[in-house]
């Protein structure tokens, strides 16, 4: 999520598609659970994050071979985790994706792309909610296509629930919890659950007494890098609601401070999606006849990390875990998991198991045991983890 961060109408609204009375299918490319679609300007194809909770941005390099003057006025942005960034605005004369054609919209630039770990997606800038004001998107996550277009669809097997645009421009839904309803952003360009910053649900889980989970350490990033928090609290939700037609047995929510609501393709997946941004509505087909139950994930209780300097280490841990109960601390260097050698582990490698591999990093996800080798202050540490370590609180 990349957001302006003003209470005004922006020149983001601004751009003009050229077709009329038009539905367009495209395949897309679903890595490290996000979408990415090819784009062209100038003659050329660029890899877009398609991200319905961003506006659209494109590279700087853009700006100087297109010769693109800035406008006189300038926005503050702020990401998912709440960190504001002023950025200069734009306006890009064509950009034309698949068969549509869009024409001067006004855009952001900038390099957040090749920052790590988001360098990991090779990605170049962003197709974000400024595209879709006017039309109605369709989102297929099992044959994962895209359609976007212009006129009436056919929705009669969907359930629908109300959108409302927040002050940003971006779409939101509601979870009717606990008699409360939790707005939160539709957004593509998250490839994890359910989030929100909002002090007052964080009271309304703990009353709840939902089961909760605390990690701390370094939790993740975004678009303007690596996070400050040093700590995140997991609820998970049980028995909420969309529109009082989808029940959820159960699902992760993780508290930030200061983060914006949103849910990102880890829930988003578990439905056919059809979203009218025109008529605000927002149409769900779950796609199992169950309701869904989804609990902790990350069993063993920590998360790994990369940097030149030290290749992998351990970034954070949670509460009450095998790796919480065990010698792992933050910071310490991985020499080895189950015998994987990651001692000199490159960046790239590190992608590839972090982001694309089909299991959880270096162990399957049906692993009840791991065997790791650390090393602490010039002295190696090995170390077991197995589940039945775990508090039967969780």
């Amino acid at each position: 999520m990349f957001l302006p961060f003003l209470q005004k109408k922006t020149p983001l609204q601004a751009g003009k598609l050229q077709e009329k009375n038009f539905s367009f299918t495209t395949p897309f490319t679903l890595k490290g659970g996000l979408l990415f679609i090819d784009v062209q300007i100038d003659e050329r194809t660029y890899k877009f994050l398609f991200d319905t909770g961003a506006m659209s941005v494109i590279p700087t390099s853009l700006v100087h071979k297109l010769q693109l003057s800035p406008l006189k006025e300038s926005i503050c942005t702020v990401d998912a985790d709440g960190v504001e960034k002023h950025s200069l605005l734009y306006t890009l004369p064509t950009l034309h994706f698949g068969e549509l054609t869009f024409t001067n919209f006004t855009t952001i630039a900038d390099d957040f792309s090749e920052h790590f770990p988001l360098c990991c997606f090779h990605f170049h800038g962003i197709f974000g909610y400024n595209f879709l004001q006017n039309l109605t998107l369709k989102i297929d996550y099992e044959k994962k296509l895209l359609t976007l277009t212009d006129r009436a669809i056919n929705t009669t097997s969907y359930i629908k629930t109300p959108l409302r645009f927040a002050k940003n421009g971006v779409a939101e839904f509601a979870f009717s919890i606990a008699k409360k309803k939790l707005w939160v952003a539709l957004d593509t360009g998250k490839n994890d659950g359910i989030m929100t910053g909002e002090k007052k649900f964080k009271e309304l889980f703990t009353k709840e007494a939902y089961k909760q989970q605390r990690t701390t350490g370094l939790i993740s990033s975004s678009f303007h890098g690596l996070n400050e928090h040093s700590f995140v609290e997991t609820y998970l939700l049980k028995d909420f609601s969309i529109a009082n037609k989808i029940s959820i047995d159960s699902f992760p929510c993780s508290y930030e401070k200061n983060s914006l609501n949103s849910v990102g393709n880890e829930f988003l997946r578990n439905f056919h999606i059809a979203v009218d941004f025109k008529k605000k509505h927002l149409h769900l087909k779950p796609l199992h006849k169950e309701p869904i139950k989804e609990v902790f994930t990350n069993p063993f209780g920590f998360s790994m990390f990369w940097n030149e300097e030290q290749k992998l280490y351990i970034a954070s841990i949670t509460q009450d875990t095998p790796a919480y109960n065990s010698k792992l601390k933050i910071g310490d260097k991985i020499m080895s998991i189950n015998d994987f050698d990651t001692l000199n582990l490159e960046k790239e490698e590190y992608c590839h198991y972090a982001f694309f591999y089909e299991h959880t990093m270096f162990y399957k996800r049906e692993a009840k045991s791991l065997d790791i080798i650390l090393k602490r202050e010039g002295r190696l540490i090995r170390e077991t983890l197995t589940l039945e370590q775990t508090s039967p609180s969780l």
